[in-house]
């Protein structure tokens, strides 16, 4: 803390600090790191993640030809302090919580030239400590990397000829070894999670062949769309950037060591492995933007082709292949939808909660709007009483049909105090839902798990007994038909959610007949 003399000011260093660094032009942003000569065109700065690797370990290579040992290709400069000089920084990796920075290897001194190495995180060590200086040319802006306490030297790249796909980057004065750096900034799209939509396959979306068990080179599929599923969810992962281009890696969110693999002797577009190596970077694609708000993506193996779904005579399912991109046809646009794998669509919401086989005029209500224990679940006419209300918190997960899925308490909005409940938990065919106190309960029969059932619509599973649905008997559509569990899962099974609001006061008016 610094005291001020002469007031009773006190200013936190810390939050100074972080004040300078928010105005900085490099806070909060990812680069790669790539030397400006000519020779080195596609080579970037490597680190490795791997704790035995910390303080040896480092390299310069093309980043989809490196292996788990060179995993480290995003950096971000980590604001450490300003002098007269100016401000200088820490090279931190971009991910992984990693508490590690580029410095010195153990024993080296700032010297002429000296070696490299990932090493323990500390902004007061300042062999770790590094000024940047800018350059503008024809090219573009450059940086010169530069220790803190020695300006003579600067971050170079030492060119073993002997391996022409690893290079050792070190300190140095002065050229061969001086380098300029681009620094390649992060696209918005590194690192988020999107759903695919085909334009031409009317609701279908891209799937991992191991949904069903499928190794790995397995055909990727083509299948009707649901919303929510994780298995359709896939994660743009930012590999480089050529000619202002960015390509990726687009790896399945729903098993993580499986992405978009193509090469050119195959017919189809595979399920590669996320760790393998594809001589022709078959496994990079980049995005690019129609006028109406679709997109195509462009392998970078070959560039004049984009994926494209397929049915082939020989298949019973439509796979994914490459054709020649011309003007797009429906068969190779795509709707990307971003998706938050954390956000909870249902959790503190309140629903009408109708089946699919009725429409939204029939809702799941109190029977005879009892508000006591044992009070029974029936269908009933819509009138937007408080007794046809339900709000939801989610209470955990659980796994269904190897999905992990959330769980629910389903509280009545009029009984206050009480939920959606299965009598002791008991879960045979026909065993009718009820209203209980959610305080009492111990066996978890008045949890739920929700699950997406595809158009909008959902299957609400008792938590004791994932095989069993929440349903109305026999499909009626008459007032008081009973809610059951029951081991199908039809039309009278899947359950529209219509939001709706909780009111500020409660009313205990039963509504007219």
């Amino acid at each position: 803390m610094w005291e001020m003399t002469g007031g009773s000011a006190v200013v936190n260093q810390t939050e100074q600090q972080q004040k300078v660094s928010e105005s900085d032009p490099f806070y909060g942003k990812v680069f790669q790191l790539e030397p400006d000569r000519q020779a080195y065109t596609g080579i970037m700065l490597l680190g490795s993640s791997k704790e035995s690797n910390v303080g040896t370990d480092f390299s310069m290579m093309m980043n989809d030809k490196a292996t788990d040992d060179y995993d480290i290709h995003k950096w971000s400069f980590k604001y450490a302090g300003k002098d007269d000089t100016g401000s200088y920084y820490q090279i931190v990796p971009a991910e992984g919580n990693l508490e590690v920075a580029i410095g010195l290897m153990s024993g080296q001194k700032m010297q002429e030239k000296g070696e490299l190495a990932l090493v323990t995180s500390d902004p007061s060590d300042s062999t770790q400590l590094w000024r940047l200086t800018k350059y503008d040319d024809w090219t573009g802006i450059s940086y010169k990397i530069i220790p803190k306490d020695n300006q003579r030297l600067s971050l170079g790249v030492l060119d073993d000829k002997s391996n022409q796909e690893r290079y050792d980057p070190i300190i140095a004065d002065g050229l061969p070894y001086s380098e300029l750096w681009k620094f390649i900034e992060a696209p918005s799209m590194d690192g988020k999670i999107y759903a695919f939509e085909s334009v031409g396959y009317q609701d279908a979306s891209i799937l991992p062949y191991g949904v069903y068990g499928g190794a790995n080179r397995s055909l990727l599929r083509v299948l009707p769309y649901r919303a929510g599923k994780n298995y359709t969810w896939w994660k743009f992962e930012w590999v480089r950037t050529e000619k202002g281009t960015p390509y990726y890696k687009i790896i399945s969110a729903y098993k993580s060591d499986a992405l978009f693999d193509w090469r050119p002797s195959d017919d189809h577009v595979l399920e590669g492995a996320l760790n393998g190596y594809n001589p022709y970077d078959g496994d990079l694609w980049a995005i690019r933007a129609n006028n109406d708000g679709t997109v195509c993506i462009i392998s970078y193996a070959d560039k004049t082709k984009a994926l494209q779904w397929q049915q082939l005579e020989d298949d019973p399912y439509v796979t994914l292949g490459l054709t020649k991109l011309g003007t797009p046809t429906n068969d190779q646009k795509w709707k990307l939808t971003e998706v938050d794998p954390n956000y909870d669509p249902l959790d503190g919401k309140v629903f009408y909660i109708s089946p699919k086989h009725t429409g939204t005029d029939k809702v799941i209500d109190l029977e005879s709007y009892s508000v006591s224990n044992g009070t029974k679940m029936v269908l009933y006419d819509k009138r937007e009483h408080e007794s046809q209300r339900w709000r939801f918190e989610c209470v955990g997960t659980a796994t269904k049909e190897g999905e992990t899925v959330r769980t629910y308490c389903i509280h009545s909005v009029y009984a206050k105090g009480k939920t959606l409940d299965i009598p002791g938990g008991t879960t045979s065919n026909g065993t009718r839902s009820q209203l209980w106190d959610s305080g009492s309960i111990s066996n978890n029969s008045n949890k739920w798990i929700v699950q997406d059932a595809g158009s909008g619509y959902y299957f609400i599973i008792p938590y004791n007994d994932s095989t069993k649905y929440l349903g109305i008997a026999g499909g009626s559509k008459n007032n008081n038909a009973a809610v059951e569990l029951w081991d199908s899962s039809g039309d009278n099974r899947r359950w529209k959610l219509t939001e709706t609001m909780e009111p500020t006061t409660s009313s205990s008016k039963v509504p007219s007949s």
